[in-house]
């Protein structure tokens, strides 16, 4: 039931984060929206900083002590957190909710970049992997997900619990992690 929710929400467009839905719909909704700014804005690193914050999620900076300065941003609510990672020529989106798992995220997540993307969404990693939740493989890995040949770049979609963990552990939490 709630798979089905998650994807039939994924089809509703919005430029604008959510907020007043349920907070399973404005999760949806919001994970949406991330995944679009960055599928759609891959190539234009710098530009999707300014896309998040023009679209209502509130940005933030955390610096570790080599200098390194991570970009967040939080939807409405806290429904979705958005990690902006990289430079120019390779950015890495995480986007992670703790409102539904692995197991809703990753169809959740192909279904919206389906209706992104024309061409070839091809199954598991671009290495030949395929972990999915719930395999025996879960528990020490990301959930293999899918990849796509876009234009100019190949970008890998992979799902794992919300956290530093990285693996494909259903715990009620997800990160799509789309690597560009």
């Amino acid at each position: 039931m709630l798979r089905a929710a998650l994807i039939s929400l994924g089809l509703i467009a919005s430029s604008q984060p959510a907020t007043a839905l349920t907070p399973v719909e404005a999760a949806a909704q919001n994970v949406q929206l991330a995944i679009t700014l960055c599928f759609q804005n891959y190539h234009q690193h710098d530009a999707i900083h300014g896309l998040f914050v023009t679209a209502g999620f509130e940005h933030s900076t955390e610096t570790w002590a080599d200098g390194d300065v991570l970009n967040w941003y939080a939807a409405p609510a806290n429904t979705a957190n958005v990690l902006v990672l990289g430079e120019e020529g390779g950015t890495e989106c995480r986007i992670s909710t703790d409102l539904f798992g692995v197991e809703q995220a990753l169809p959740f997540a192909r279904t919206v970049i389906d209706q992104l993307y024309s061409g070839d969404i091809l199954d598991g990693s671009p290495e030949g992997q395929n972990i999915l939740p719930g395999t025996p493989e879960a528990d020490q890995q990301s959930c293999s997900g899918f990849h796509v040949f876009a234009p100019r770049r190949l970008i890998s979609v992979v799902v794992e619990r919300a956290g530093n963990d990285g693996t494909c552990t259903m715990d009620g939490t997800s990160q799509i992690v789309l690597r560009m």
